[in-house]
């Protein structure tokens, strides 16, 4: 227990009994009842403390509690779900104009698990080790993987015909329309209370801030969470009305496949689609993917192709086994492709780039993963000389 008072027994010895003395041992037993006793009060075990107590740990480890800013306010402006004009404040990317939460619901808890990042970052070295060990500290180990595999499989049960990445978390359905989410860390196919309404179902995309399913040669937005379908929209002219995939964006352009032949279809306006051209060398496509800039698709022989979306023609980019891949989605720099009874996925970020590794961690609380992220730089370790990429996952 600090005591200041003892401090007054400094005083030399000519003012003893002097007025100067009773001045200062007020000013002493002051500092003792308002600032010494409160502050002995405090708990500074990073296992218990909260509020203040984690805030000076974090000031010693020199990591300042993090505000992020708030994505629940509706801002004005013309995404999907944004508020009208009038109803909401303007966006902005200047984060100290931004309505800020610190770290969100459960803050203490967020916190003190990115104080144990902390910890290990500036007193453990920069290996792989240490970038695992960092993660497991503040997601615990059953929500981290660190890999410097090209290729994982996970053995499943359940045969997917559609894969989608809806804002981080890995959706599937099956033919009879049974729901799924996915852990991208354990592989499970984990079943969500609720079929969709009765169809055989070929595809699930999420494309311009919607969820489609497609049944025949006919798409369906998707409220997954009511577990009900808009209205059907036929995409027609199709050369076959089977396994027919998509829709999937590139840049403003959305695009659909049948088996044999790639679409380009206008999803505001109606399903008139325009044939760009038949896949070659590929045959027997079963699934398109995007990561934003360029077009994947997947086939019957277990292989993901690269398509050039002026002519369809494709390209080998890796081949996960001989299984049909009914389904793919690209998720920050990895595919995931379900077979009729595994998971493969393929890191595309460290695929033929050596030395390279991916770590990924997962967190139901949006506001702490993406605090985790923004302040990567000082809460993971990277080693020098080594490829690096950092995902995060909603789980």
């Amino acid at each position: 227990m600090t005591d200041v008072t003892r401090n007054a027994g400094l005083l030399v010895s000519f003012y003893d009994g002097h007025e100067a003395e009773r001045i200062l041992r007020n000013m002493l037993q002051t500092v003792q009842d308002l600032m010494a006793d409160p502050l002995d009060q405090i708990d500074l075990n990073i296992e218990t403390a909260s509020n203040i107590g984690l805030d000076l740990i974090g000031e010693r480890l020199g990591f300042a509690r993090p505000p992020i800013t708030d994505t629940g306010i509706r801002t004005f402006g013309f995404a999907p779900n944004s508020a009208p004009f009038g109803h909401g404040p303007w966006a902005t990317s200047a984060r100290g104009e931004a309505a800020n939460l610190p770290l969100g619901p459960m803050a203490d808890v967020n916190y003190r698990r990115m104080l144990k990042a902390r910890g290990i970052f500036i007193r453990g070295n920069a290996n792989r080790a240490n970038v695992e060990l960092a993660l497991t500290r503040a997601f615990g180990s059953g929500n981290v993987r660190v890999t410097n595999e090209v290729q994982l499989t996970k053995a499943q049960s359940v045969a997917l015909v559609g894969l989608a990445n809806v804002s981080g978390e890995l959706r599937g359905i099956t033919a009879a329309g049974h729901r799924y989410v996915i852990n991208p860390f354990t592989g499970a196919y984990n079943r969500v209370s609720g079929d969709l309404p009765s169809r055989v179902y070929s595809s699930l995309a999420f494309s311009e801030g919607d969820l489609f399913a497609v049944s025949g040669n006919q798409y369906y937005l998707v409220d997954w969470d009511a577990n009900t379908l808009g209205a059907a929209v036929t995409a027609t002219p199709l050369d076959a009305s089977a396994n027919v995939s998509g829709p999937v964006g590139i840049g403003s352009a959305q695009y659909m496949a049948t088996p044999t032949s790639l679409y380009r279809i206008d999803t505001d306006v109606g399903g008139a689609t325009t044939l760009i051209g038949a896949f070659a060398p590929a045959t027997d496509i079963r699934a398109l993917a995007s990561d934003g800039g360029t077009l994947y698709a997947a086939d019957a022989g277990g292989a993901i192709r690269t398509v050039n979306v002026t002519d369809a023609s494709t390209t080998l980019y890796h081949r996960v086994g001989t299984t049909a891949i009914n389904a793919l989605a690209y998720v920050q720099g990895a595919f995931y492709a379900p077979r009729a009874a595994s998971l493969a996925i393929v890191d595309s970020d460290i695929k033929g780039n050596e030395p390279a590794f991916s770590a990924e961690f997962g967190h139901s609380n949006a506001f702490f993963r993406e605090s985790f992220a923004l302040h990567r730089s000082r809460l993971v370790p990277h080693p020098a000389g080594v490829g690096f990429k950092l995902r995060h996952h909603r789980i």
